[in-house]
């Protein structure tokens, strides 16, 4: 429980952090978790074979401006 391949975990405003560019591959427990943290980018990582919520923000109040493309 809480351990996943990139969890931004309680750091509140993160401006200027930039989570780019990392690939996720197989994992058994999500792949990108943003909890209790605001203003984080987080662009061009790809995620292979992995189970449950890839992209998750945990509690659901983070601050966010998100923008997905395929």
């Amino acid at each position: 429980m809480g351990k996943y391949p990139i969890h931004l975990h309680v750091s509140e405003n993160v401006e200027g952090t930039v989570v780019a560019q990392n690939v996720v591959r197989e994992s058994n427990q999500r792949c990108i978790v943003v909890h209790g943290t605001h203003n984080a980018t987080i662009y061009d990582n790809v995620a292979f074979g992995a189970k449950g919520h890839c992209i998750m923000l945990e509690d659901g109040g983070e601050v966010s401006s998100l923008s997905f493309t395929h």
